[in-house]
Protein backbone atom coordinates (compact mmCIF):
# COMPACT_ATOMS: atom_id res chain seq x y z
CA UNK A 1 0.00 0.00 0.00
CA UNK A 2 1.40 3.36 -1.04
CA UNK A 3 1.27 6.02 1.68
CA UNK A 4 0.80 9.63 0.57
CA UNK A 5 3.42 12.26 1.34
CA UNK A 6 0.80 14.34 3.14
CA UNK A 7 -0.05 11.48 5.49
CA UNK A 8 3.62 10.86 6.27
CA UNK A 9 4.17 14.57 6.96
CA UNK A 10 1.10 14.79 9.20
CA UNK A 11 2.15 11.71 11.18
CA UNK A 12 5.64 13.14 11.65
CA UNK A 13 4.16 16.46 12.80
CA UNK A 14 2.10 14.69 15.49
CA UNK A 15 5.09 12.66 16.67
CA UNK A 16 7.32 15.73 16.93
CA UNK A 17 4.74 17.58 18.99
CA UNK A 18 4.22 14.58 21.28
CA UNK A 19 7.98 14.49 21.82
CA UNK A 20 7.92 18.10 22.98
CA UNK A 21 8.92 19.96 19.83
CA UNK A 22 7.39 23.42 19.65
CA UNK A 23 5.92 24.99 16.56
CA UNK A 24 6.56 28.62 15.73
CA UNK A 25 3.19 29.79 17.06
CA UNK A 26 3.64 28.26 20.52
CA UNK A 27 6.40 30.62 21.73
CA UNK A 28 4.36 32.89 23.95
CA UNK A 29 6.60 32.73 27.00
CA UNK A 30 8.42 35.75 28.38
CA UNK A 31 11.30 35.91 29.12
CA UNK A 32 13.00 33.11 27.19
CA UNK A 33 16.54 31.81 26.84
CA UNK A 34 17.07 30.33 23.37
CA UNK A 35 20.03 28.28 22.18
CA UNK A 36 20.32 28.81 18.44
CA UNK A 37 21.19 25.93 16.15
CA UNK A 38 24.44 27.28 14.68
CA UNK A 39 26.27 23.96 14.30
CA UNK A 40 29.84 23.98 15.60
CA UNK A 41 29.63 27.36 17.25
CA UNK A 42 27.90 29.39 19.93
CA UNK A 43 24.92 31.75 19.91
CA UNK A 44 22.44 32.25 22.74
CA UNK A 45 19.50 34.65 22.90
CA UNK A 46 17.96 36.11 26.05
CA UNK A 47 14.71 37.95 25.32
CA UNK A 48 12.33 39.83 27.60
CA UNK A 49 9.47 42.04 26.41
CA UNK A 50 11.00 42.65 22.99
CA UNK A 51 14.45 43.43 24.40
CA UNK A 52 17.26 41.11 23.28
CA UNK A 53 20.69 40.09 24.54
CA UNK A 54 22.67 37.88 22.16
CA UNK A 55 25.68 36.03 23.54
CA UNK A 56 27.98 35.23 20.60
CA UNK A 57 26.93 35.16 16.97
CA UNK A 58 27.97 31.75 15.68
CA UNK A 59 29.83 31.36 12.42
CA UNK A 60 28.76 33.59 9.50
CA UNK A 61 25.01 33.65 8.78
CA UNK A 62 23.77 30.71 10.85
CA UNK A 63 22.49 32.72 13.82
CA UNK A 64 20.25 34.91 11.66
CA UNK A 65 18.38 31.82 10.45
CA UNK A 66 17.07 31.18 13.96
CA UNK A 67 16.87 34.70 15.40
CA UNK A 68 13.77 35.77 13.50
CA UNK A 69 11.96 32.69 14.81
CA UNK A 70 12.28 33.88 18.38
CA UNK A 71 12.17 37.65 17.85
CA UNK A 72 8.96 39.56 16.97
CA UNK A 73 8.62 39.70 13.19
CA UNK A 74 8.74 43.52 13.00
CA UNK A 75 11.59 43.88 15.50
CA UNK A 76 14.77 44.86 13.67
CA UNK A 77 16.62 46.13 16.75
CA UNK A 78 19.14 43.92 18.52
CA UNK A 79 19.87 45.81 21.71
CA UNK A 80 22.89 43.99 23.12
CA UNK A 81 25.48 41.59 21.67
CA UNK A 82 28.30 39.93 23.60
CA UNK A 83 31.37 38.59 21.77
CA UNK A 84 32.92 36.20 24.28
CA UNK A 85 36.29 35.88 22.52
CA UNK A 86 37.86 36.00 19.09
CA UNK A 87 37.37 32.48 17.80
CA UNK A 88 35.53 32.52 14.49
CA UNK A 89 32.75 30.18 15.64
CA UNK A 90 31.82 32.74 18.31
CA UNK A 91 32.02 36.05 16.42
CA UNK A 92 31.98 35.60 12.62
CA UNK A 93 28.20 35.97 12.36
CA UNK A 94 28.34 39.58 13.55
CA UNK A 95 28.77 41.14 10.11
CA UNK A 96 25.71 39.35 8.74
CA UNK A 97 23.69 40.41 11.78
CA UNK A 98 24.52 44.09 11.16
CA UNK A 99 22.95 43.77 7.69
CA UNK A 100 19.66 42.55 9.15
CA UNK A 101 19.43 44.23 12.55
CA UNK A 102 20.29 47.58 14.12
CA UNK A 103 22.75 46.58 16.85
CA UNK A 104 22.90 49.13 19.65
CA UNK A 105 25.66 47.81 21.93
CA UNK A 106 28.58 45.39 21.60
CA UNK A 107 30.44 43.95 24.58
CA UNK A 108 33.86 42.30 24.35
CA UNK A 109 36.46 40.81 26.63
CA UNK A 110 38.73 43.43 28.18
CA UNK A 111 41.66 41.38 26.85
CA UNK A 112 40.42 41.10 23.26
CA UNK A 113 43.08 42.25 20.81
CA UNK A 114 42.35 44.14 17.55
CA UNK A 115 40.84 41.88 14.91
CA UNK A 116 41.05 42.70 11.20
CA UNK A 117 37.76 40.97 10.37
CA UNK A 118 35.86 42.77 13.13
CA UNK A 119 37.55 46.17 12.89
CA UNK A 120 35.29 47.80 10.29
CA UNK A 121 32.14 46.33 11.80
CA UNK A 122 33.01 47.41 15.34
CA UNK A 123 34.04 50.92 14.30
CA UNK A 124 30.44 51.73 13.45
CA UNK A 125 29.02 50.31 16.69
CA UNK A 126 28.99 51.30 20.35
CA UNK A 127 31.58 48.91 21.80
CA UNK A 128 32.52 48.35 25.44
CA UNK A 129 35.22 46.10 26.90
CA UNK A 130 34.42 44.14 30.04
CA UNK A 131 36.39 42.51 32.85
CA UNK A 132 35.66 40.56 36.02
CA UNK A 133 33.44 42.35 38.59
CA UNK A 134 31.67 44.41 35.90
CA UNK A 135 27.88 44.31 36.07
CA UNK A 136 25.39 45.35 33.40
CA UNK A 137 21.65 45.94 33.67
CA UNK A 138 20.30 44.70 30.33
CA UNK A 139 16.70 43.89 29.42
CA UNK A 140 15.59 43.98 33.08
CA UNK A 141 18.30 41.47 33.99
CA UNK A 142 21.69 41.74 35.66
CA UNK A 143 24.63 40.27 33.74
CA UNK A 144 27.67 39.70 35.95
CA UNK A 145 31.11 39.35 34.37
CA UNK A 146 33.18 36.74 36.23
CA UNK A 147 36.11 36.60 33.80
CA UNK A 148 38.57 37.82 32.41
CA UNK A 149 40.79 39.68 34.90
CA UNK A 150 42.15 43.11 34.02
CA UNK A 151 45.65 41.70 33.50
CA UNK A 152 46.55 39.31 30.68
CA UNK A 153 47.69 35.92 31.99
CA UNK A 154 47.97 33.90 28.77
CA UNK A 155 48.31 34.16 24.99
CA UNK A 156 45.55 31.57 24.62
CA UNK A 157 42.42 33.29 23.23
CA UNK A 158 40.18 30.81 25.03
CA UNK A 159 41.52 32.02 28.38
CA UNK A 160 40.44 35.57 27.52
CA UNK A 161 36.81 34.46 27.24
CA UNK A 162 34.00 36.42 28.83
CA UNK A 163 32.32 34.40 31.57
CA UNK A 164 28.78 35.55 32.30
CA UNK A 165 26.33 34.84 35.10
CA UNK A 166 22.70 35.94 34.73
CA UNK A 167 19.17 34.76 35.42
CA UNK A 168 16.11 33.42 33.66
CA UNK A 169 13.44 34.37 36.16
CA UNK A 170 14.71 33.00 39.47
CA UNK A 171 17.05 30.51 37.77
CA UNK A 172 20.78 31.12 37.34
CA UNK A 173 22.58 30.65 34.02
CA UNK A 174 26.36 30.27 33.62
CA UNK A 175 28.21 30.78 30.34
CA UNK A 176 31.96 30.05 30.32
CA UNK A 177 32.65 30.21 26.54
CA UNK A 178 35.85 28.23 25.82
CA UNK A 179 37.44 28.39 29.26
CA UNK A 180 39.53 25.33 30.18
CA UNK A 181 39.76 23.24 33.36
CA UNK A 182 42.58 25.27 34.90
CA UNK A 183 40.50 28.46 34.82
CA UNK A 184 37.36 26.64 35.92
CA UNK A 185 39.28 25.86 39.12
CA UNK A 186 40.30 29.50 39.42
CA UNK A 187 36.67 30.58 39.04
CA UNK A 188 35.75 28.32 41.96
CA UNK A 189 38.49 29.82 44.10
CA UNK A 190 37.12 33.30 43.39
CA UNK A 191 33.43 32.30 43.54
CA UNK A 192 33.25 29.28 45.89
CA UNK A 193 29.43 29.32 45.96
CA UNK A 194 28.90 29.34 42.20
CA UNK A 195 25.80 27.14 42.04
CA UNK A 196 23.59 27.48 38.94
CA UNK A 197 20.59 25.91 37.22
CA UNK A 198 21.60 26.05 33.54
CA UNK A 199 25.21 25.56 32.47
CA UNK A 200 26.42 26.06 28.90
CA UNK A 201 29.10 23.40 28.58
CA UNK A 202 32.55 24.87 28.14
CA UNK A 203 34.22 24.77 24.72
CA UNK A 204 31.30 22.91 23.10
CA UNK A 205 31.70 19.94 25.43
CA UNK A 206 35.47 19.52 25.23
CA UNK A 207 37.02 17.12 27.74
CA UNK A 208 39.64 19.80 28.48
CA UNK A 209 36.81 21.88 29.95
CA UNK A 210 33.84 20.76 32.05
CA UNK A 211 36.01 19.08 34.68
CA UNK A 212 34.26 16.86 37.19
CA UNK A 213 35.18 18.98 40.22
CA UNK A 214 33.77 22.09 38.52
CA UNK A 215 30.56 20.38 37.41
CA UNK A 216 30.09 18.98 40.89
CA UNK A 217 30.58 22.41 42.48
CA UNK A 218 28.15 24.36 40.29
CA UNK A 219 25.30 21.84 40.84
CA UNK A 220 23.59 22.55 37.51
CA UNK A 221 20.26 20.93 36.73
CA UNK A 222 20.73 21.29 32.95
CA UNK A 223 23.82 21.33 30.75
CA UNK A 224 23.45 22.54 27.15
CA UNK A 225 26.01 21.74 24.45
CA UNK A 226 26.18 23.68 21.19
CA UNK A 227 28.21 21.58 18.76
CA UNK A 228 27.88 20.51 15.14
CA UNK A 229 26.56 17.11 14.18
CA UNK A 230 29.48 14.73 13.40
CA UNK A 231 31.99 17.53 14.06
CA UNK A 232 35.67 16.68 13.63
CA UNK A 233 36.43 17.51 17.28
CA UNK A 234 33.95 14.87 18.46
CA UNK A 235 32.27 17.40 20.75
CA UNK A 236 30.77 16.79 23.20
CA UNK A 237 33.44 14.35 24.31
CA UNK A 238 32.42 10.97 25.72
CA UNK A 239 34.19 11.82 28.98
CA UNK A 240 32.01 14.92 29.40
CA UNK A 241 28.86 12.92 28.73
CA UNK A 242 29.95 10.47 31.43
CA UNK A 243 30.72 13.24 33.93
CA UNK A 244 27.29 14.78 33.41
CA UNK A 245 25.56 11.41 33.65
CA UNK A 246 27.47 10.57 36.84
CA UNK A 247 26.26 13.81 38.43
CA UNK A 248 22.73 13.29 37.09
CA UNK A 249 22.78 16.57 35.16
CA UNK A 250 20.30 16.55 32.28
CA UNK A 251 22.34 17.00 29.10
CA UNK A 252 20.74 18.70 26.08
CA UNK A 253 22.71 18.44 22.83
CA UNK A 254 21.72 20.75 19.97
CA UNK A 255 23.36 18.43 17.44
CA UNK A 256 20.40 16.08 17.92
CA UNK A 257 17.68 18.44 19.21
CA UNK A 258 18.18 21.50 17.02
CA UNK A 259 17.30 24.90 18.52
CA UNK A 260 15.86 24.84 22.04
CA UNK A 261 14.54 27.42 24.47
CA UNK A 262 14.02 27.62 28.23
CA UNK A 263 11.20 29.44 29.97
CA UNK A 264 9.59 29.58 33.40
CA UNK A 265 6.01 28.40 33.86
CA UNK A 266 4.26 28.21 37.24
CA UNK A 267 7.65 28.95 38.81
CA UNK A 268 9.14 25.80 37.23
CA UNK A 269 11.99 25.76 34.70
CA UNK A 270 10.88 24.22 31.39
CA UNK A 271 12.45 23.70 27.98
CA UNK A 272 11.30 22.84 24.47
CA UNK A 273 12.93 22.06 21.16
CA UNK A 274 11.70 23.89 18.09
CA UNK A 275 11.81 23.17 14.39
CA UNK A 276 13.11 26.34 12.76
CA UNK A 277 12.32 26.92 9.05
CA UNK A 278 15.66 25.62 7.79
CA UNK A 279 15.40 22.56 10.07
CA UNK A 280 11.87 22.01 8.78
CA UNK A 281 13.18 22.18 5.21
CA UNK A 282 15.66 19.41 6.00
CA UNK A 283 12.86 17.44 7.72
CA UNK A 284 10.59 17.84 4.67
CA UNK A 285 13.41 16.61 2.45
CA UNK A 286 13.73 13.53 4.66
CA UNK A 287 9.96 12.93 4.61
CA UNK A 288 9.90 13.17 0.82
CA UNK A 289 12.57 10.50 0.55
CA UNK A 290 10.71 8.28 3.03
CA UNK A 291 7.45 8.73 1.15
CA UNK A 292 9.00 7.32 -1.98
Amino acid sequence: MKISKARVAYTAFLILNLLGFATLKTIKHNPILAFLDVGQGSSILYQDNGCQVLIDTGNFSKATKDLHVFMPSLDKDLEHVFISHLDQDHYAGLYDLTKRYAIKNIYQSYLAEPNIYLAQTLNSLNTKQLKATDKLELCQNEFQVLWPPAKKISDNKNEESLVLLFRLGAYKVLFTADLGCNLEKQLLRTYPELDVDIFVTGHHGSRHSNCLSFLKAIKAKFAVTQAGKHNSYKHPHTDVRKRLAFLKIQHLELSSLGAIFFYVESEALQWQAILTPWQKAKQDQFLELKAW
